[in-house]
């Protein structure tokens, strides 16, 4: 029994754990900025179905991970069937919760699971596209807009009232977040993609293009935000996801001058991004 609680705990936290605590400060700077109230049972069903999502993708993807990062695969080797079947548990229970509040989202529910399927099941065909992730942009589009369909719509499902145009602005914002940071990951794992003829947006354009292009995507998606409040299409809440762009252009600097620490950088300060978002949100609402 010892044994059986050890391997769990080692499956939950040796970092698939991060991707649903993503989720659930995504599910908060959304419904923030939405201005729109839920429960806890949202943040705790988005939780599962991601971490489940995620975990899921780690399983299928156990060779690919053989060939770039060494320390997880053996994780992978040993605990793979204990991860199926929790990440299996988990998400049937996240849905059970998005069912237990409205039966309607249920279809929602499933939207990353889809993606997962869609992103590294290989087709039966000899076409060299065979997945989303043979794709140059396809991970980093399928991703955003993946994680921002399930969370924006899901949110939003909850107001009372419908509002078109802030719901684009906030889908708009959180694909432009999502796309630039998993490109910054994709810069870290430049050279292990080019040896594996992954063909990333960084191996495609190379580093320094792929770097000036993020750089002016993230300003421009600061700038978006910020004439947005100007305009008055949003409240004032949405300086402060413009710090966003902020954040990113610091860590965006550290990695360009901090190559042998890139790996910290990432996993911490990139990822970080999410909660820096909710903070700065947080720290908004206290303000207007």
């Amino acid at each position: 029994m010892r044994t059986l609680l050890s391997k769990i705990l080692k499956t939950l936290f040796h970092g698939d754990i991060m991707v649903g605590i993503v989720a659930m400060a995504m599910v908060y700077s959304s419904s923030t900025m939405l201005g729109v109230d839920i429960g806890y049972v949202v943040y705790l069903a988005s939780f599962l179905i991601f971490f489940s999502s995620y975990s899921l993708n780690r399983v299928i993807e156990m060779e690919d991970d053989a060939k770039q990062h060494k320390s997880r695969a053996k994780y992978m080797e040993i605990y793979y069937k204990q991860l199926s079947a929790l990440s299996i548990v988990a998400y049937v229970i996240g849905v059970v919760l998005i069912a237990t509040e409205r039966m309607d989202l249920v279809p929602l529910s499933f939207v990353p699971l889809i993606f997962v399927i869609l992103y590294t099941v290989k087709l039966p065909t000899n076409h060299r596209f065979r997945r989303i992730k043979d794709i140059t942009v396809g991970k980093n589009i399928g991703v955003a807009v993946a994680w921002t369909i399930f969370v924006v719509v899901l949110v939003n499902s909850y107001s009372s009232t419908f509002s078109f145009v802030p719901l684009m602005v906030t889908s708009f914002f959180f694909i432009g977040r999502i796309f630039i940071n998993t490109v910054v990951f994709d810069m870290r794992d430049h050279e292990g993609d080019r040896k594996n003829n992954i063909q990333t947006i960084p191996v495609r354009m190379g580093l320094d293009k792929t770097r000036s292009v993020v750089m002016i995507m993230n300003a421009f998606l600061g700038v978006f935000m910020v004439l947005v409040g100007v305009i008055g299409i949003m409240g004032p809440l949405v300086y402060f996801a413009a710090i966003s762009s902020i954040y990113a252009a610091v860590y965006m600097y550290l990695l360009e001058r901090n190559e042998n620490r890139k790996n910290v950088i990432c996993d911490f300060i990139v990822d970080g991004e999410y909660f820096a978002k909710s903070a700065f949100l947080f720290v908004g609402t206290l303000m207007v």
